[in-house]
């Protein structure tokens, strides 16, 4: 060995004991008899980048990449000096060089994913980094940037898989429980985002970015108290970063503090202008706040080429939902759907807009429940073997909805529960929502129902959970409503698996075999219209009990003029029955029209309505909106002031319907229709039986409307035979219905 390659063998020795300043001596020395030492340069120049003399270091690179241009690692490190010294497009250059020279030098294509991720361009790191990770699978860093990468990029499957790995290879580094913290919150998954978040918190408590992920998946996990005092730190700690008053803006506006909340928008959008975030979130509040206006402006400030970003695209939806503008809501959902087909939100915005809007066949609604579960909840696990005849024991339904609470679905479910024969029936009942009141109170204490809180479960986390139980049959009952948990039916934790009540249309999903419904609703030749199996059961698929806060009816009518009456929601307002309701008008002169509902307190929803009612021809004065959310004893009182109530199309009432028979109010609604929301009314007032207010068509609609109405007197004095009708009817028969319903479960289970 020579006195040079002693002297060489030395420094690198001290290099690699981390010893710099002594190596980079030893380095020199070699330098001063040997200027232009190809090994030398390169060493030193590494060293001297990690001693934080970038620019002398890449002196040095440059001079061995001169010497030695087919070197990849010295030009791998040359364009490291780059990097550190802000060098941003040299540096890609540069990594770029070192892969052409040695496409399988994993190292190049890690820094060169990492570079572009600086650079801003997700697009190109990925594939870098998916190189880098083909060669060297196991280096966390780069699962890490991929991770990163993928989520720029919406690709939020990949960006989990990604980060799951990372923090599999490095456990303790936070910065990747960080990341999948937030991935997870992008798809929705709260409580495993939650999970994530709480891990990075364990090994980093004060990190202002852990914390601002906290707050995050405590957003998406619906743990609002959670977030809104995490974030409330991460402002203080950090005012200045826009990412933090987002956040807290969702938290606020979640928690029902829609002032608050337009308040830390604004904080945000002052922080970071262009932030597509930011400016989605402050109108979201705005709307929140029923200011439309002011979120339309705040929308229009999005830069030019960003209008078709997703969070943008779902506010634009929110904002033309709230003034009553469907067809504006389907075009800003379906152009969401198009861009971000498995966010939860989108998806289940623009098919609850497809099935009121008048203009959309009840096709198009069935090809978008397809397309959303091809995409985003395809089967994970074979269909479960059915467990056999057990002596003595009884089946295990398990019921799975976010409604455990004072909701429509609620009532329906209510006295089916208090009916149910626990010989033939063991409910399990598989809470999905955060929200809490005595009717969650007496679903949970119910002594004949297992009560599982699985809200703050991930879905896999929850079929598990659902196939220890042993559940037979299976139950949505919510469909694609907010709240749904449809990715735990996709994991098949039940032999038999059926949706039910809560939603008006296919859920897509194949993995959910069964639908329950009738004939009316659902007759034969509709099928093609669902990926479900359809059973239609005799008398109806509906069984309601009254709230106790129904009050008797009253003996006297009042002075008011002859009253036609809605108290459905506004989105069901569609064009048709606008234009059908204004007939009825027009065949009735002296009537009047009410409408109740709580979002035409927003006064662009309210003059829209009217617009379009003018339009018809129906004079201002003939339409009298009352935009108060009532307390239910009140909502009910206000039935006295209706005559007779009308049913919109194609989105028929369910619950106003028999809210109105229950106060011996009829309800005029029109048979047919192209999609089960439309058939509703018909099944309701059949099973109820009240045919003779069905109409064949339009002209049968006007006619009877106008019949019930000529004399309101007459029709007042008949409303406690409404009443009875409906209370003697297999609607209200609760035990009649759990027997019919255990039958169904029972021939599902057997076959």
């Amino acid at each position: 060995m020579t006195p040079l390659d002693t002297l060489l063998a030395e420094a690198a020795a001290r290099q690699r004991a981390g010893a710099g300043d002594a190596a980079l001596a030893l380095y020199d020395r070699v330098l001063s008899l040997q200027p232009g030492h190809v090994g030398a340069l390169h060493a030193s120049g590494v060293v001297l980048m990690a001693l934080g003399r970038a620019a002398e270091g890449e002196a040095r690179l440059s001079r061995a990449a001169a010497a030695e241009p087919g070197h990849a690692a010295i030009a791998n490190d040359l364009a490291a000096a780059f990097r550190l010294l802000g060098r941003l497009d040299e540096a890609r250059d540069g990594f770029r060089r070192a892969t052409q020279l040695d496409a399988t030098y994993a190292e190049a294509w890690h820094n060169l994913g990492l570079v572009e991720l600086v650079r801003g361009d997700a697009a190109a790191a990925r594939p870098a980094l998916e190189r880098a990770i083909e060669r060297a699978p196991g280096i966390a860093l780069t699962q890490l940037a991929l991770g990163v990468a993928c989520g720029r990029l919406g690709d939020h499957e990949a960006a989990v898989q990604a980060l799951r790995e990372a923090t599999r290879l490095d456990p303790a580094t936070p910065r990747g429980w960080t990341n999948l913290a937030l991935a997870l919150a992008e798809l929705g998954r709260g409580p495993a985002a939650l999970d994530a978040a709480r891990r990075a918190l364990a090994l980093a408590p004060r990190d202002v970015d852990v914390l601002l992920a906290l707050g995050i998946a405590a957003n998406a996990a619906g743990e609002i108290s959670l977030a809104a005092g995490t974030l409330r730190r991460v402002v203080a700690e950090r005012p200045g970063q826009a990412d933090g008053w987002t956040a807290l803006s969702i938290a606020l506006r979640e928690s029902g503090d829609s002032a608050g909340a337009v308040e830390a928008g604004h904080r945000a959008l002052a922080l970071a202008p262009a932030a597509v975030d930011a400016i989605a979130h402050l109108a979201r509040a705005q709307l929140a706040a029923r200011d439309p206006v002011a979120a339309l402006a705040t929308l229009a400030q999005a830069p030019p080429g960003q209008a078709s970003h997703p969070a943008l695209l779902f506010a634009s939806g929110q904002a033309a939902q709230l003034v009553g503008d469907i067809p504006g809501a389907v075009a800003a959902y379906a152009a969401l759907a198009t861009s971000r087909p498995c966010w939860p939100a989108g998806i289940s915005s623009l098919l609850f807009m497809l099935v009121a809007d008048d203009a959309s066949p009840a096709s198009r609604i069935a090809a978008a429940a397809g397309d959303w579960a091809r995409a985003c909840a395809p089967v994970a696990a074979p269909r479960p073997r059915p467990r056999g005849p057990r002596a003595g024991d009884a089946l295990r339904v398990g019921y799975v909805s976010p409604d455990y609470r004072r909701h429509s679905v609620a009532f329906f479910l209510r006295p089916l529960l208090a009916a149910h024969d626990g010989a033939r029936v063991m409910p399990f009942l598989y809470s999905t929502g955060t929200q809490r009141d005595d009717f969650t109170a007496w679903f949970s204490a119910h002594p004949g129902a297992a009560w599982r809180d699985i809200a703050a479960t991930d879905d896999a986390t929850a079929a598990a959970r659902i196939a220890a139980d042993g559940i037979d049959v299976l139950v949505d009952l919510a469909g694609h409503t907010d709240g749904n948990r449809l990715g735990i039916f996709a994991r098949r934790p039940a032999p038999v698996q059926a949706t039910w009540l809560g939603w008006p249309a296919t859920t897509g999903l194949d993995a959910i075999d069964w639908r329950l419904t009738d004939a009316i609703a659902d007759p034969p030749g509709v099928e093609a219209d669902y990926a479900e199996r359809l059973l239609r059961l005799a008398d109806g698929f509906h069984v309601w009990r009254a709230p106790a806060e129904a009050p008797a009816i009253s003996r006297s009518r009042g002075s008011h003029p002859p009253t036609f009456g809605s108290f459905n929601q506004a989105l069901k307002l569609s064009r048709a029955t606008i234009a059908l309701w204004a007939r009825v008008l027009a065949a009735t002169p002296g009537s009047r029209l009410m409408i109740k509902c709580g979002s035409l307190a927003v006064p662009q929803a309210a003059a829209r309505l009217r617009e379009a009612f003018a339009a018809a021809g129906v004079a201002p004065d003939r339409l009298a909106i009352v935009d108060a959310r009532l307390p239910l004893a009140e909502h009910f009182a206000l039935y006295e002031r209706v005559d007779v109530a009308l049913d919109p199309v194609p989105y028929n009432g369910t619950t106003t319907t028999l809210e109105a028979l229950w106060m011996g109010v009829p309800v005029v609604t029109r048979a047919g229709g192209d999609r089960h929301a439309a058939r509703v009314g018909h099944s309701l007032l059949t099973h109820a039986g009240m045919p003779e207010f069905i109409a064949a068509d339009d002209a049968a609609y006007v006619a009877i409307a106008s019949a019930l109405i000529a004399d309101p007197n007459g029709r007042f004095a008949q409303r406690p035979a409404v009443r009875d009708r409906l209370a003697a009817s297999p609607l209200c028969d609760g035990p009649g219905f759990a027997r019919k319903i255990e039958s169904a479960f029972e021939w599902m289970a057997a076959s």
